[in-house]
């Protein structure tokens, strides 16, 4: 197990352990728009803080996506809530897979300088804490608290199957380029433990409501290239209520764009509900274009091979138009630099 002090990190691992031992009442935080790494993390340090006999909240600002839920379930009832439990008062606050405050979300003006230990593994980002443990090189968040629960002596099916999630959601079902030799080392210790890889992998990636389904298939209809090897999905919340799509419908289509042969960078924008003029961007490639470089661009970051950004606007058209006129000129350089062919 690697324990060295890495760049943008104060504390190792153990003292990470032994720092939750000794603490009670333990905030956890989880970004907004929850995905299966921030989600699953959380969800396995929950757990695992609790078979400790530790007092635990979990705080998300919004609702758990319908797929995540079995992740964060006791007895049919979701244990991460949007408000404190009534008195309690936690003495260490845990930030899981949270970048930067403003992806705190509606929690960001009350915890953004009150968090005392950030858990992350990604490579930009502002949020700061007495604590830091980021690891870039971790293929997601899952791999760190898989570490915690070892050397905190936790063995539990559940957690531990929780932070398999975690993995698999931010790798794509291992298929994404940040994964990596250990990623396949800690997955198979976890299988070893007794993790039902199949039926996790069904929850994440198999069954899906006939609406989201049908949303994929308007996505795929309305993807375009403004290059061969770019493609975009542009989806305005106009003609998401147009078709009685949720939020929920279309909260994954980034990876459909990378699935088609040939292109090197798909980019997916929707506009925003709660925020009106306001464009979330979602840029995918294969690791060999930066999307953390381009995402960089607008403001965001992430990873290189998955990052995320957002634009103002007027229109979703305006937010296309801008975003392609920064990005295209950039990709085309990296182009050139890592001797790709058109």
């Amino acid at each position: 197990m690697e324990n060295n002090i890495i760049p943008q990190t104060n504390i190792t691992l153990p003292e990470i352990a032994e720092l939750l031992r000794e603490s009670d009442d333990i905030l956890l935080l989880s970004h907004t728009r929850p995905d299966g790494d921030t989600i699953g993390s959380g969800s396995c340090l929950y757990r695992a803080l609790r078979e400790m006999g530790k007092r635990v909240a979990y705080l998300c600002d919004e609702e758990i996506p319908r797929r995540l839920r079995f992740l964060c379930s006791e007895d049919d009832a979701l244990f991460i809530t949007t408000e404190l439990p009534c008195g309690f008062t936690p003495s260490l606050t845990v930030a899981v897979d949270i970048a930067s405050p403003s992806l705190l979300g509606k929690l960001e003006g009350e915890y953004a300088d009150r968090v005392d230990l950030r858990i992350d593994h990604h490579g930009t980002g502002e949020l700061m804490a007495a604590h830091l443990y980021v690891n870039p090189e971790a293929a997601a968040v899952g791999e760190i608290v898989y570490e915690l629960c070892m050397l905190l002596g936790c063995r539990d099916k559940t957690a531990l199957s929780c932070a398999y999630a975690a993995i698999s959601s931010d790798t794509g079902g291992f298929k994404y380029s940040n994964v990596t030799p250990k990623t396949h080392r800690i997955a198979a210790e976890m299988l070893e433990l007794g993790v039902d890889s199949a039926d996790i992998t069904q929850k994440l990636f198999g069954a899906r409501p006939l609406s989201q389904v049908q949303a994929y298939c308007a996505a795929v209809e309305m993807m375009h290239f403004p290059l061969p090897d770019v493609a975009v999905i542009n989806f305005p919340e106009g003609y998401r209520l147009f078709r009685g799509f949720t939020e929920e419908d279309i909260g994954d289509l980034s990876s459909i764009p990378r699935q088609i042969e040939g292109v090197r960078l798909g980019i997916v924008i929707k506009q925003r509900s709660d925020e009106v003029g306001k464009y979330k961007i979602s840029m995918r490639s294969d690791g060999k274009i930066d999307c953390c470089a381009l995402c960089a661009l607008f403001g965001g970051g992430g990873h290189a091979g998955a990052s995320g950004a957002a634009i103002e606007a007027e229109t979703a058209e305006d937010a296309e138009k801008a975003i392609l006129a920064a990005v295209l000129p950039e990709f085309k350089r990296m182009k050139e630099e890592l001797g790709l062919q058109d």
